[in-house]
């Protein structure tokens, strides 16, 4: 059996006497000299057994295709929660702002639509006999269209921003939008996402049905009256 330098060796004298057979002359620009010159994308017509020599790439083939994992979306902790009522934005946000018609759609929520002023809500947790008691404070107010206030719960383990919209559409209906960021990141956001906008959703289902099944319109309307 020839050892490794013998077949090399070999290979090399039978590939030197293959290129002089064929007047294959690897240095260019030199007159009367013929070149062997291969088509576009093919190898040169080489016997198979000196492919791997002037080829060895080629003779290797194709590299294989490494899978690679795509990269998972980012979750990010945050609330956008809307709902469409049909009433006007004016009669919403007299909603908000009169305390008697809060009651009806917010229940167990203090305060008064004024900047620097203390916001606070209660809400009942399932299997608890205390409540849940959540407080703020009103940090900017865009009457009739936003309430800007910040949100923290008794325990105080995050505070989070919150921005209530009420936005004027046609055919006299309105889009309220909740928006809530700054919830922690970790293990349970999303359980705290998911806790905080099941409460706004109820809230917001509320006032919906406050305004197209019960006395919304009719309430709102006399207290912008006298307000």
């Amino acid at each position: 059996m020839l050892g490794a330098d013998t077949r090399e060796r070999s290979d090399c004298h039978r590939l030197h006497h293959h290129l002089r057979r064929r007047h294959l002359v690897l240095r260019t620009g030199l007159p009367g000299r013929r070149r062997h010159a291969s088509s576009p994308g093919v190898l040169g017509r080489h016997p198979p057994e000196l492919t791997g020599a002037v080829h060895p790439v080629a003779a290797r083939g194709p590299k294989p295709q490494v899978a690679t994992e795509a990269p998972r979306a980012v979750f990010t902790p945050s609330i956008d929660i809307s709902v469409r009522i049909k009433a006007p934005a004016e009669l919403i946000w007299q909603a908000l702002v009169d305390e008697d018609l809060r009651e009806l759609w917010w229940p167990d929520s203090e305060f008064k639509i004024k900047r620097g002023a203390k916001i606070t809500a209660r809400s009942l947790r399932p299997g608890k006999k205390k409540p849940r008691i959540t407080s703020g404070t009103i940090t900017k107010i865009d009457a009739p269209e936003e309430l800007h206030f910040t949100w923290k719960t008794k325990s105080g383990d995050f505070e989070t921003d919150v921005v209530l919209v009420v936005v004027q559409q046609k055919d006299k209906k309105s889009k309220v939008r909740v928006l809530e960021q700054g919830f922690p990141r970790g293990d349970y956001a999303e359980i705290h996402v998911a806790k905080y906008r099941d409460g706004w959703r109820e809230h917001l289902l509320q006032l919906q049905e406050l305004f197209e099944d019960g006395p919304g319109r009719k309430l709102a309307t006399n207290s912008l009256k006298h307000s």
